[in-house]
This record gives structure tokens, C-alpha cells and sequence, in this order.
């Protein structure tokens, strides 16, 4: 089986999950493609996809499993040469990084009044260098 899961979902939500499934049942042989690319269903690219998002695709069955919070982080380095934003309108002004191709934080953002661009990057050497703020799942 050959499951397509976002970044941030294959990294810090499947793993648990799919070691819970391989103990009951280790014949079960799972692929995980980490991507945030859409990818195409119906050309059987993936068995299953998993989104943080509805999907477009009309030949699709969907089903929504779970609500996911989105947060944003700093480095305390960061913070210290732009300081902490008081109220979301802030963000605007600070350095983003975020999902390489996709549009679905710029989309998001914009559907909630903040006019924003595409100058962020997805790379984890990015991320390292830059130490600016990253997009993520909240587990709590």
C-alpha cells in the first residue's frame, strides 16, 4: 500500500500511527511518499492520500478523520532580531517558510484578509540557515 502524506504528517503524525499498525499486522507492507504535491489518485500514484485539505479531484471519495491546528514557530534567535508579533495582521512583516510549491497557506491566509506573498521556502537547510518561522502541525 502506498500511502502520499505531507510533510509535516509523514514526519510527526504517521510515524506513531503506522508502527501501531505494523505490530498487529507486520505483513502489511506500507510505502510513505512525503510530499505537500498534490498528487493524482486517479493514475493510482498513491492507495491512499492524505491531506490537509478537501480535495479537487471529482473521482475521489473523500473523508474528513480529523481537524488539525496549524502553528507557527520561531527560533528565539529570530525573535530577538524581529521580535514577537502582537496580533496575526504582524506576520506580514516577518520572513516565512513554509510549503515549496503549494499555494494552501497563501490561499488560507488571504481567504482570512492578509495579503501575503509567496517569499518563503520549504528546505530544512533553509530552515537551519534562515532560523526564520515555519509552518507545522500543533500536537499539543
Amino acid at each position: 500500500m502506498r500511502i502520499s502524506a505531507s510533510q509535516a504528517v509523514a514526519t510527526y503524525i504517521l510515524p506513531t500511527i503506522l508502527s501501531e499498525i505494523h505490530a498487529q499486522e507486520p505483513d502489511i507492507q506500507i510505502e510513505v511518499v512525503a510530499t505537500d504535491e498534490t498528487d493524482n489518485l486517479l493514475r493510482r500514484e498513491a492507495d491512499i492520500a492524505l491531506r490537509m485539505y478537501q480535495p479537487t479531484q471529482l473521482d475521489v471519495i473523500a473523508k474528513k478523520v480529523t481537524e488539525l491546528e496549524l502553528g507557527i514557530y520561531a527560533a528565539h534567535s529570530y525573535l530577538e532580531r524581529k521580535n514577537m508579533p502582537q496580533q496575526p495582521q504582524d506576520l506580514i512583516e516577518h520572513d516565512l517558510i513554509g510549503y515549496d510549491r503549494s499555494e494552501l497557506i497563501i490561499d488560507g491566509m488571504r481567504k482570512m484578509g492578509y495579503e501575503i506573498t509567496r517569499n518563503f521556502s520549504n528546505s530544512a537547510a533553509m530552515i537551519r540557515w534562515f532560523a526564520g518561522r515555519w509552518f507545522l502541525p500543533d500536537l499539543g
